[in-house]
């Protein structure tokens, strides 16, 4: 023990060199046995008097004075995998106890250096992933534990999120789809978008977002929602007469898509027929025209949408204009 603190033990060098067996000792005999310790608080967490589980971590690891004994301890605790991270429950107040305590393997971990938003977190854990924040110095040690055991930590990312998504199905709210979006295309992994729930449209409903070639056989063709990428598909997008059911609610992550090309010489993303939300074409246009306006009166354009029609048909370079906007 050091004369001057009695509750402090010699370390490293101290008392001539003997503070290094006590440092063994620590690292050897205390550490698991406070990690074995914790995991039994864990266990018990709910029936304690505990402010919240995160204090368990506050009281026991928090590194105001960082020493090898933490770090063993939490080395521990990322060998034997025990249920000791707390992952809150979605749709709870701040400051609620509602959660579950997860494996350092099942958790999905915040890095430090790239944050989510709360919004973010909020809809990762909708999808089922146990968003786990913790103060960054143990984490960095749980990393490095982790690692030198064998074990994976989970980070939350892009990848990360699409991939709960997909499983989840529709849980994103519509207010939260264009940051969702957004988030989920840092990557740029475009084709990995398939199946999310992620297309919100002008009438506030979501729908989910295809990425491949049209199924063959009998299969009925899917149907297509459009937006717009410059002033030209603009004035197209405009004069759809389609529903609003079918136009997509602009958004800066479709800004992006639509400037994301295939290949060098191949089209823009939105104009392929890859994916399910795509620039409108003069051929979209006709096609949104009711089967046979042209023979029934009632379904015939009226005058605003021709007067708006010929003012951009005489912008347009055309190449063949389509049977249907013929025989005005």
């Amino acid at each position: 023990m050091e004369q001057s603190d009695r509750r402090k033990l010699w370390s490293g060098e101290g008392d001539r060199g003997r503070g290094a067996e006590n440092d063994k000792v620590l690292i050897e005999s205390v550490a698991p046995a406070w990690a074995a310790l914790i995991q039994f608080i864990c266990g018990l967490c709910h029936s304690m008097a505990v402010k919240s589980p995160e204090d368990i971590y506050s009281s026991t690891l928090h590194p105001k004075e960082w020493h090898p004994v933490i770090a063993a301890t939490i080395s521990c605790l990322a060998k034997n995998n025990g249920r000791v991270v707390w992952s809150p429950a979605p749709d709870q107040p701040h400051g609620s106890k509602a959660g579950q305590w997860v494996t350092v393997t099942d958790a999905c971990f915040i890095s430090a250096t790239n944050r989510p938003s709360q919004p973010l977190i909020h809809v990762g854990r909708q999808a089922g992933l146990h968003v786990v924040d913790i103060l960054g110095p143990s984490l960095q040690a749980l990393y490095q534990a982790a690692k030198t055991s064998g074990k994976r930590l989970s980070f939350f990312s892009p990848a990360i999120l699409r991939q709960a998504l997909r499983q989840a199905g529709n849980v994103v709210a519509p207010h939260d789809v264009p940051e969702v979006l957004h988030y989920v295309i840092r990557d740029s992994q475009y084709a990995d978008l398939d199946k999310l729930h992620l297309v919100l449209l002008c009438d506030g409903s979501v729908q989910q977002l295809r990425y491949g070639t049209a199924a063959g056989g009998t299969q009925p063709k899917e149907k297509q929602f459009f937006m717009w990428r410059n002033s030209r598909s603009k004035e197209l997008y405009d004069l759809m007469p389609a529903s609003a059911h079918e136009q997509v609610q602009d958004s800066p992550a479709w800004r992006q898509i639509a400037k994301c090309r295939l290949g060098r010489n191949a089209p823009f993303l939105l104009e392929s027929t890859l994916m399910k939300v795509r620039v409108p074409t003069v051929n979209d246009l006709a096609n949104s025209l009711p089967l046979g306006w042209k023979d029934v009166d009632s379904a015939v354009p009226d005058q605003a949408w021709l007067e708006q029609f010929w003012a951009m048909a005489a912008r347009q370079q055309w190449q063949n204009v389509p049977p249907a906007l013929t025989g005005f």
